[in-house]
């Protein structure tokens, strides 16, 4: 099971990245910069590490953002 939700929501709510890193995130990976960060704010362990370097690719954009 991938973490990535867990990955997408930690970096978005707590460590403030923005939507644009996080779309990159997906497709290239984590990068290296924030890893550490991720997994000392990952306080329930939802974060597998090795999913750092298995982005799942992009995700499309829902249908409120179509509509802006």
């Amino acid at each position: 099971m991938s973490s990535w939700d867990a990955i997408e929501r930690i970096a978005r709510d707590e460590l403030k990245v923005g939507d644009e890193a996080i779309r990159k995130w997906r497709v290239r990976g984590v990068a290296r910069f924030w890893r550490h960060d991720l997994v000392k704010a990952d306080k329930s362990g939802e974060i597998n590490e090795a999913d750092f370097d298995s982005p799942p690719g992009p995700r499309r954009a829902s249908s409120a953002e179509q509509a802006a």
